[in-house]
């Protein structure tokens, strides 16, 4: 719902709906995550006078570089939120490129001064005087899309990234289903509420059918009770005086043989 706040036109939402399934799928990456991501960066680069384009190709070059590098989802939180910043401020510092970056994606010094056919030593001299811009970050992410894209698809389908396609997995399962669940659970809660409620603004009535219930089951259980004893006695007589004629007939023939 923040991203649809943040980027307004309709046509460009859905857009970036895809750019994010087609991404979380490639580089595995929970999609509950990469919104969160996105979204944030997207409001920077936007709010930089940048479009909504421009900020996907920033997120897919630097979560590529980050997944390219083997690096995990917590380098690519981190460095998504450096280059953010890099957008709020409007310009590139050292600090950022440096350290919080630099520190998640390797060599991104390095690759940032190549991009912009300088040497180290030259870029950081042109920081210092404030002359590094962001259509430089912009050449730069293209820089390093360029170098570690297919690295990152790679990686993201690896053994070593079995753990995140798995999270992945279950997020998105999460993020497909789980409104479909939490409507069920409330229909449950809200059913028993009302149930409930019914029987606390009833309880009088409900006290009395439990009682006569109750009252109802115990006497059937005694007439059950009786006629079982009753059925009982009347085949126990039966039997005993179906013995006493057969033991009379054997008797009488056994009088008859003895003579």
């Amino acid at each position: 719902f923040a991203l649809k706040l943040v980027i307004k036109d309709t046509q460009k939402y859905e857009a970036a709906q895809k750019f994010l399934a087609e991404t979380s799928e490639s580089l595995a990456i929970p999609q509950d995550v990469i919104v969160r991501q996105f979204t944030a960066l997207t409001a920077s680069v936007t709010g930089a006078g940048k479009s909504v384009e421009d900020a996907q190709d920033v997120f897919l070059s630097i979560t590529s570089g980050i997944r390219g590098t083997g690096g995990s989802l917590e380098d690519m939180r981190s460095a998504v939120v450096a280059t953010a910043q890099v957008f709020s401020k409007g310009k590139v510092s050292a600090e950022e490129l440096r350290q919080q970056l630099g520190e998640r994606l390797p060599g991104a010094f390095t690759l940032f001064a190549a991009s912009m056919d300088m040497k180290p030593a030259q870029l950081d001299k042109a920081l210092e005087q404030g002359k590094v811009t962001l259509d430089d970050f912009m050449n730069f992410s293209k820089h390093l899309f360029a170098n570690y894209g297919e690295n990152a698809k790679i990686l993201a389908d690896s053994p070593a990234a079995a753990g995140d396609r798995l999270n992945t997995e279950f997020k998105n399962l999460k993020g497909n289903f789980g409104g479909l669940f939490s409507n069920i659970g409330a229909s449950i809660q809200d059913f028993t509420t009302k149930f409930l409620k019914l029987l606390n603004d009833n309880q009088a009535n409900v006290k009395k059918f439990i009682a006569n219930f109750s009252n109802f089951f115990i006497g059937g259980f005694n007439v059950v009770k009786k006629v079982s004893v009753d059925v009982f006695n009347a085949v126990k007589g039966f039997a005993i005086g179906f013995a006493e004629v057969v033991a009379g007939i054997f008797k009488n023939i056994e009088d008859f043989i003895n003579g």
